[in-house]
């Protein structure tokens, strides 16, 4: 692990702005992307109660300078923390993912559907098992998995094109291949099981963040 991977810097949590909604993007000031050694683009791990993994994005105009990270609903909830908490941030280990399972991530839900159709809706983005992540995240094209800056092209294309399906499904992320934090590629084989199911390794705890979502966390125990 290099230096630069080994520096943390800690946030407040802030809400992300309509844009950035459900497009697994974080927005942070450059004073704190520099200091982590990083560029608009790349993955950063956010350690909370528990861990997830987003792209991280310069932050706003009207953001410049303040010590906060923005993060949408999704991202709070697999973060386990709230508005105003404060969360630790580093450069992400990430690994392309070979494969990866989803579920629906409520119980009364069946779904079917394509793998295929849903990797290129979530082609680019970083996850990891417990996760709970949407389909009305924009459509990507390929990008860089090895761990080199994000081209402003695929930025461009992550808030301009469409999502997959006519309406948004959440999905929780039931295992990865390997473990930890992947980005899923063109290469991704991505199986959809119809039912909802808790990931195969051993659950350390379940949240209901009051919309009928439990959140698994894999990565952290209890305090």
């Amino acid at each position: 692990m290099t230096e630069s991977e080994e520096k943390v810097v800690v946030l407040q949590v802030a809400a992300a702005k309509g844009q950035d909604q459900g497009k697994g993007v974080a927005r942070l000031n450059s004073e704190s992307l520099a200091a982590l050694g990083l560029q608009g683009g790349e993955i950063i791990q956010i350690d909370g109660k528990h861990m997830t993994a987003v792209i991280a994005l310069p932050p706003y105009e009207d953001d410049a300078g303040i010590d906060m990270i923005r993060l949408d609903g999704l991202e709070r909830l697999n973060a386990g923390v709230g508005i105003r908490d404060r969360v630790a941030i580093r450069r992400a280990e990430v690994n392309p993912a070979r494969k990866i399972q989803v579920c629906p991530a409520q119980d009364d839900i069946r779904i079917g559907g394509s793998g295929e159709g849903l990797r290129r809706t979530l082609v680019g983005r970083p996850t990891t098992a417990g996760d709970v992540i949407s389909t009305s995240v924009y459509q990507r094209p390929p990008t860089n998995t090895d761990g080199g800056p994000v081209p402003s092209e695929f930025l461009a294309a992550l808030m301009q094109q469409r999502s997959y399906g006519l309406q948004e499904l959440r999905l929780l992320v039931v295992a990865c291949d390997p473990a930890g934090v992947v980005q899923i590629t063109d290469e991704t084989e991505i199986e959809i099981l119809p039912e909802h199911t808790l990931p195969k390794e051993q659950s350390r705890g379940l949240r209901d963040d009051g919309t009928g979502i439990e959140k698994w966390c894999p990565h952290r125990s209890e305090e």
